[in-house]
C-alpha cells in the first residue's frame, strides 16, 4: 500500500488547481485506490463541482449544500437531499471510485465539517446596537402587555436566555414564556418572526416520546407550545421535566451512536385563557411558567425592530447579564403564577365556612364522603385531589393513633 501523501509533512496545507489529485491515495500498483473512503472525501473536499458548496450547520446538525449541477437555482443554502447523495455517489464513480451510498454519505459528512457555519450564532455576532433601549419593554410596546416590573424583567430575560442557549449550547434555561391573549391577535407570529422561519416550530409530537421530542426541537431556536390550556397535569409534569434538561440524549432513528445535543432552543407557550385566566394544574413547579397577558400585537413595530432586540441581547449577554429572576422578581412572579393556578370545584366547596369544622381530623375516606363520593367509587385519583385542597386549605396529613391502630389523619397546622 502507497504512503498517504497527506501524511507527509511538507510544511503547507494550501492545496494549488490540481494538486489536490496527487493527495489520492493509490494501491499497491500504483493506481488509484478506488475504495478508499479518504479518496471519496478528498474529491468532495477539492473537485471544483464541489468546493465550497458542501458546508455543515452546526445549529441543525446537518450537511446543507449550495449550488450544484443538477440544482443550481441560486437560492440560499438548504438541506442536503437522499436524490443530491444518489447524484454525488454519480459523480464519484466517473471518477473511477466505487463508494456505496452510505460511504458517499459518510465522505459527504467529512468533507462538509471541514466547511462549518452556524446560521444563529453568525446572525448574532454580525449584529450592531443602536445602543437604543428596547429590550424592557417589547412586550409592552409590541404585545400590549402592562408596563410593570415584573414584565420588563420577563422581556430581557426571556430574549437573553434565547441568546444564551445560541452562543453557550446546552447552558440552563429551565422557564418558559407563557404569551396569553385572544385567539388570531398574532401571538405565534410574535415568536416565528424573532426566530425566523427557520429556526421556529410549533411543538406537535408526543411529549412522552425522546426520541420525536428532540427530532422537531432539532435545529429550532423557538419552539411553541400551543395551547398549554388544553394540556393535562400528567402532560404539564413531563414538560416540566423536559424544560429542566440542559442535554437531550437519544438514539435516532436509523442512528449508530447514542446522540448528545446541547440544548439549542428556548421554549414558549401560546394561551386563550378563560376569563379567570386559571390554566396552571398543578400548586407547585409553577416558577418555570412567566406569563405575560397581550392586548394589541403590532406585528409591523416587531418585524422592524427585531434585529434591533437581538442585537441588544447579545451585548447585554456579552456584559454578563443574567437570564433568570433575581429574588426580588421571583417574588413577584409569583403572585402572578398564583393567579394562573386552575382550582378544582371541590377546593371551593371544601374552603366553605364551617365546612371542616365537623371534626379536628379527617381521613380522605371521610372527606370523599362527605363530598358525596361513596366508599366503593372512591379512586387513587380522588384521593390526590383532596390530598392537594387539604394542604392548600392548610391541613397537614400526619400518622395519629385510633386505638392501637396507626391513621393517617388530615390535622390543621396551628
Amino acid at each position: 500500500m502507497m504512503t498517504a501523501p497527506w501524511d507527509k509533512d511538507d510544511g503547507s496545507n494550501v492545496v494549488q488547481l490540481d494538486a489536490w489529485r496527487g493527495m489520492l491515495l493509490g494501491d499497491d500498483k500504483g493506481k488509484l485506490d478506488k475504495k478508499f473512503t479518504g479518496n471519496f472525501r478528498l474529491h468532495l473536499q477539492h473537485h471544483p463541482v464541489f468546493v465550497g458548496r458542501l458546508r455543515y450547520n452546526r445549529f441543525t446538525d446537518e450537511v446543507a449544500v449550495g449550488d450544484l449541477p443538477w440544482r443550481n437555482d441560486g437560492k440560499a443554502w438548504r438541506p442536503i437531499c437522499d436524490g443530491d447523495i444518489v447524484r454525488i455517489r454519480e459523480w464519484l464513480q466517473r471518477a473511477e471510485m466505487t463508494p456505496t451510498l452510505s460511504e458517499t454519505a459518510d465522505a459527504i459528512f467529512a468533507a462538509a465539517t471541514e466547511n462549518g457555519f452556524d446560521p444563529v450564532a453568525d446572525f448574532l455576532r454580525g449584529l450592531q446596537w443602536d445602543y437604543k433601549p428596547r429590550l424592557d419593554r417589547w412586550l409592552i410596546d409590541y404585545c400590549g402587555a402592562k408596563d410593570t416590573q415584573y414584565i420588563a424583567a420577563v422581556s430581557r430575560k426571556w430574549l437573553i436566555s434565547a441568546v444564551a442557549r445560541a452562543l453557550n449550547p446546552g447552558c440552563k434555561v429551565d422557564t418558559m414564556l407563557v404569551l396569553e391573549g385572544a385567539q388570531g391577535i398574532g401571538k405565534s407570529t410574535v415568536l416565528r418572526i424573532l426566530a425566523g422561519d427557520e429556526h421556529f416550530t410549533e411543538f406537535t409530537a408526543d411529549l412522552h416520546d425522546d426520541k420525536r421530542f428532540i427530532e422537531q426541537v432539532k435545529g429550532k431556536w423557538i419552539v411553541e407550545f400551543a395551547e398549554l390550556a388544553t394540556m393535562g397535569k400528567a402532560d404539564v409534569g413531563t414538560l416540566k421535566a423536559l424544560m429542566t434538561l440542559q442535554v437531550d440524549r437519544a438514539r435516532m432513528a436509523y442512528a449508530r451512536t447514542v446522540s448528545n445535543a446541547p440544548r439549542r432552543c428556548v421554549l414558549a407557550a401560546t394561551v386563550n385563557p378563560r376569563a379567570d385566566r386559571a390554566y396552571l394544574t398543578d400548586e407547585t413547579g409553577n416558577r418555570r411558567f412567566w406569563p405575560v397577558a397581550c392586548n394589541a400585537v403590532d406585528i409591523a413595530a416587531l418585524r422592524a425592530n427585531r434585529d434591533q432586540l437581538w442585537a441588544e441581547a447579545v451585548s447585554r449577554f456579552n456584559d454578563g447579564e443574567q437570564w433568570w429572576l433575581s429574588d426580588e422578581e421571583t417574588t413577584i412572579a409569583e403572585m402572578v403564577q398564583i393567579s394562573r393556578v386552575a382550582v378544582h370545584p371541590w377546593q371551593d366547596i371544601m374552603s366553605a365556612p364551617g365546612w371542616l369544622a365537623d371534626h379536628s381530623a379527617w381521613s380522605s375516606v371521610d372527606l370523599l364522603a362527605k363530598l358525596g363520593v361513596t366508599v366503593k367509587d372512591q379512586t387513587h385519583s380522588n384521593k390526590i385531589v383532596v390530598s392537594s385542597v387539604m394542604r392548600n386549605l392548610g391541613w397537614s396529613n400526619r400518622v395519629t393513633k385510633v386505638g392501637s391502630r396507626p391513621v393517617k389523619l388530615w390535622q390543621k397546622i396551628s
